[in-house]
């Protein structure tokens, strides 16, 4: 997260908060796809 508020240059900012955004939306999914997969399981 550091590395974003130290970033000068704004369009490379735009472009780290993006792709963290992205990580952290395919972590959510793969969470969400691994609970759902455990449950049809059970």
């Amino acid at each position: 997260e550091d590395s974003i508020t130290k970033e000068n240059n704004p369009e490379r900012k735009e472009i780290l908060s993006i792709k963290k955004e992205k990580l952290i939306g395919i972590k959510q999914g793969l969470i969400e796809y691994v609970q759902s997969e455990v449950e049809r399981k059970i």
